[in-house]
């Protein structure tokens, strides 16, 4: 996507491609204090707001390469495990570029780009993303060839600056320069040379090699991004150190799932470092947590829930502390159960045991409240993924007995508590209970307890769902109406689900004008969201609005 944005920049400025780049990531001469070498620390993992905030800048980036029009395209690779953001970012350009005419290529798995943008036509399909030039190995002098075995380690090929740093001669690096995103010459390396290249490195070769690369690659722009992954196959603790901070900001909005690498790599590092002082594990306990975390980025799905138990647990056995203890056996027990294997259910249900066993010996009343909640609401999702409703049930209720209890005192609990609780209750009820009027009941008590539409959406949401199913469109309406500002928008899909609902439910009671003023925040939001389930789904909304109007033009005039 950086390379996107940037090669659009350099062939056609506009300012907004311009505040676009500036939104996606900062630059290495923007970074001034994130240049310093620091260690991991719990505070890392960002916060799931962030996703929303990608979503926006990754809609303003397509949108802005595509304004460019007829004139321009762009080549890319695109494979199953294509991640996320890029899923996104690839799908808006896709959708957009047929309005604009900018062209697509791709390369690569081209089923997997049919998923991200089905029923869409490629303009071509090149053979390669980058053109590069033939390179024969047999004629190569040994330092090119040394050159060449360091640049094998990057998929993605290095600047041409780095190549020379390495060794290249200038010869053979004009032979087979060839433009970067970046506007300056690089040199890419197709598959089947790296392989013969890397078929005669070991794996300690390999990290060597790409520390090299990563020392001579220079940070400028973006280059502090682009290098990143040579750091983490380096696997060099004081190279992770000393990115950590730029990763932090750099990533801050777009590419989380390689900053999830870069901690998992830096865990690594620091465990092998051989120091066991206090200090030492807790650097690694930090290292291991975001990257658990952050590990739900990462694709495909079953590794995310493999990875995140895998930290979680090396996080749990390195803690000292009990009631951090507690929570790491909460975390991990959900990791296990999110997989729903068998096996793994037995051991996230031994796992939620033990907490629950243990809570009683936490001092502290608020921390072991909270503590409560979390395994017995675990515990109660282990055994409505076996089928065991009524038990799941009596779980959840114990649960919502000690969120309710901390509502007075403990308002700021609570405001977590509550909608975890009575939302996975009221879901219970209606799922397994076919109970839609007992699920409004919890829903309604919660939404008495917690209020304010910041803190009460989800519960507002699928409380509007039930009453839309039950035929009360007025309290679809009503609930909903603070989450639907004519002039705000979240540009998320549950915001395009709840205006979507609400302009139903208006249209339902005959309420014309107020569905329509819905329209066209329903229109943005849809765009934004990129799918082409929400633009249809708006469509048809529209045409029935429309055929409404129709049928009272057709009417007699009195």
């Amino acid at each position: 996507m950086l390379d996107v944005v940037e090669s659009a920049l350099i062939r056609c400025p506009t300012p907004l491609l311009s505040a676009t780049a500036a939104a996606l990531a900062p630059r290495w001469e923007d970074l001034v204090h994130a240049r310093q070498p620091a260690e991991p620390a719990r505070g890392d993992a960002q916060d799931e707001a962030a996703e929303e905030e990608e979503q926006l800048v990754l809609y303003a980036a397509a949108r802005a390469v595509s304004q460019l029009g007829g004139r321009y395209g762009y080549a890319f690779a695109v494979d199953p495990d294509t991640q996320p953001n890029a899923q996104y970012f690839v799908a808006q350009l896709t959708r957009m570029a047929e309005e604009t005419g900018f062209a697509l290529a791709c390369t690569g798995d081209v089923a997997a780009l049919t998923s991200l943008a089905p029923g869409r036509r490629l303009t071509r399909t090149p053979d390669r993303a980058v053109p590069s030039r033939s390179l024969v190995l047999g004629k190569l002098a040994p330092g090119d060839l040394r050159a060449f075995r360091k640049l094998a380690v990057s998929r993605c090929g290095a600047p041409l600056s780095a190549a020379l740093r390495l060794g290249l001669s200038r010869q053979v690096a004009e032979t087979v320069a060839t433009p970067g995103p970046e506007g300056a010459d690089w040199v890419v390396l197709g598959a089947r040379a790296r392989r013969k290249l890397q078929a005669t490195s070991d794996v300690r070769d390999r990290r060597r090699h790409a520390a090299e690369l990563f020392d001579a690659w220079p940070p400028d722009g973006w280059g502090y991004l682009r290098r990143s992954q040579l750091a983490v196959l380096s696997g060099d603790r004081s190279r992770l150190r000393g990115q950590h901070p730029a990763l932090l900001a750099g990533y801050a909005v777009i590419g989380r799932e390689w900053l999830q690498r870069h901690v998992a790599a830096l865990a690594v590092a620091t465990a092998a470092s051989g120091a066991d002082s206090r200090t030492t594990q807790d650097h690694q306990i930090a290292a291991h947590l975001t990257a658990a975390r952050m590990a739900e980025r990462l694709r495909p799905r079953g590794r995310a829930s493999k990875e995140a138990a895998r930290h979680l647990h090396s996080a749990r056995q390195l803690s000292v502390h009990p009631v951090e203890r507690l929570e790491l056996t909460a975390e991990l027990a959900n990791a296990f159960a999110n997989q729903r294997t068998p096996r793994l259910l037995a051991r996230a249900r031994e796992l939620y045991v033990e907490g629950l066993r243990d809570t009683p010996t936490v001092g502290d009343a608020v921390q072991r409240a909270r503590l409560e909640i979390a395994l017995l609401n675990g515990l109660a999702l282990v055994d409505y993924i076996e089928g065991a409703n009524e038990s799941a049930l009596q779980l959840e209720e114990r649960a919502e007995e000690i969120a309710f209890a901390l509502a007075e005192h403990h308002p700021k609990l609570a405001r977590w508590a509550i909608p975890l609780v009575c939302l996975n209750t009221a879901k219970l009820l209606t799922v397994r209970f076919n109970d839609r009027r007992a699920a409004i009941g919890k829903l309604t008590t919660a939404l008495s307890k917690i209020s304010s539409p910041e803190e009460s959406d989800q519960i507002r949401s699928y409380l509007a769902y039930l009453y839309f199913a039950e035929g009360r469109y007025m309290d679809v309406i009503q609930v909903l109406d603070c989450l639907c500002p004519e002039n705000e928008l979240r540009n998320t899909m549950d915001e395009f689900q709840d205006r979507l609902l609400m302009a139903t439910a208006q249209l339902r009671l005959g309420n014309i004008a107020a569905c329509r003023v819905q329209l066209d925040p329903l229109r943005v939001v849809a765009s934004r969201v990129g799918s082409d389930g929400a633009m249809s789904a708006f469509d048809v909304l529209s045409k029935a609005v429309r055929s409404v109007d129709s049928a009272h033009d057709l009417e007699p005039h009195r």
